[in-house]
């Protein structure tokens, strides 16, 4: 679960980090898409992150289905 906090950490290798408080990239797009201006640098940061979160999609989902496809040809 995530919290709504946009702290940004000083220490990316801090193992305390994982139970910290963040803020989902879904819901920074969200709450933030209303207030940018159009074609603003901040507007065209948020399509960034949308696209990102497209592409971990894409990964996790041909990942699976090679697994998948593997489980299926070691089965049979």
């Amino acid at each position: 679960a995530s919290g709504s906090t946009e702290n940004i950490p000083d220490n990316f290798f801090n193992p305390a980090l994982l139970l910290d408080r963040v803020k989902a990239l879904t819901a920074t797009i969200a709450s933030e898409m209303p207030d940018t201006a159009h074609g603003d640098d901040h507007y065209r940061m948020l399509f960034v992150i949308g696209i990102v979160l497209l592409l971990i999609s894409v990964v996790i989902n041909v990942v699976s289905d090679i697994v998948i496809k593997g489980v299926k040809n070691k089965n049979q």
